[in-house]
């Protein structure tokens, strides 16, 4: 059995094709295992390719960040012919707890996919859960002991929420692999027609953080673009990245994350960056804070100006 697990399409496509890649040296017989969240039609391709060479290829990518991981408790999410999954079972339960065949190749990474669609709605609502709490004068910590046993619970509050209180931006899931995660995501769902909303305001706040050189941080570092006042002094924000990462000096901090400088403009390029967004977004929806019968962009009219609203 050979497993994989790289970064990116471009790092799955080198390891399995050409002279030097899995395919063209595995022995016929072989089972392999990709493990990369990756386009479902490479994983396709890879399926296509190991069955004219003899070789079971699988793809299996996994759900549970770096606590799932270590603790041998990932949810695995696996694609390709149904033999091969029973024939790998067991490898399989020595990494994880909820392991289930998804159906044919790229249904795990097709099932993935939409393990992170879901995640994108998930964060950003624990995310905006914090920002209200905080803005409402809420003890945070007595808030969550509260709604994470309700309706509102999740796996996302549970396991991430006290990294979000402590500011600790260590990297668990890297914001960079999720915006690649989002961009395949958006690439499957243009190639059916279909358009989700969150995901794409979601992604939109990911990939500017990415552009500003935020792409190393874990994902719950999202909080930054959600409300300033989430955030501790800029002072504390930096000095939790260096216990994080065992920084000493201020140049290494800098080479490291050169955003650490001008933190506070780097804060406001963000909102500024999503307010664009998002109004160009409401524009291509053809938004109207109005309602429909004012008229695109009308204010209703005021009292004595006649109009369905002119006794509101």
């Amino acid at each position: 059995v050979v497993i994989t697990m790289v970064g990116y399409p471009k790092d799955v496509e080198e390891v399995y094709f050409g002279e030097k890649g899995i395919l063209e040296n595995a022995q016929k017989g072989s089972y392999v295992i990709d493990m990369t969240t990756t386009s479902p039609q490479l994983s396709e391709k890879i399926y296509q390719e190991g069955v004219k060479k003899g070789i079971a290829t699988l793809d299996a990518p996994v759900s549970g960040s770096d606590i799932g991981a270590a603790q041998g408790t990932l949810s695995i999410m696996v694609g390709g012919d149904k033999e091969a999954f029973e024939s790998c079972k067991n490898v399989f339960e020595a990494l994880g707890k909820n392991i289930v065949y998804q159906g044919k190749a790229g249904c795990g990474q097709h099932t993935k996919m939409a393990n992170q669609i879901a995640l994108a709605g998930a964060i950003s609502g624990v995310c905006e859960a914090l920002t209200y709490g905080k803005a409402a004068g809420l003890d945070l910590q007595t808030m969550l002991d509260s709604i994470s046993k309700g309706a509102a619970g999740s796996w996302q509050m549970d396991n991430m929420e006290p990294r979000i209180l402590k500011q600790d931006f260590a990297p668990g899931f890297f914001i960079k692999h999720y915006v690649k995660d989002l961009n395949i995501a958006t690439e499957e769902i243009q190639c059916r027609n279909i358009h989700l909303n969150v995901l794409q305001t979601v992604r939109s706040m990911y990939q500017s953080m990415e552009n500003t050189g935020q792409g190393d941080f874990e994902n719950e570092k999202v909080t930054i673009i959600f409300n300033r006042d989430m955030m501790m002094d800029e002072g504390q924000i930096i000095e939790n990245i260096r216990n994080s990462e065992g920084i000493l000096s201020n140049e290494t901090l800098i080479a490291q994350h050169p955003w650490v400088q001008n933190i506070e403009e780097e804060l406001q390029k963000l909102d500024e960056e999503r307010q664009k967004e998002q109004e160009e977004f409401e524009r291509q929806q053809g938004y109207n804070p109005w309602g429909k019968q004012e008229g695109l962009g009308k204010p209703p009219p005021k009292k004595g100006e006649g109009g369905v609203n002119s006794e509101k």
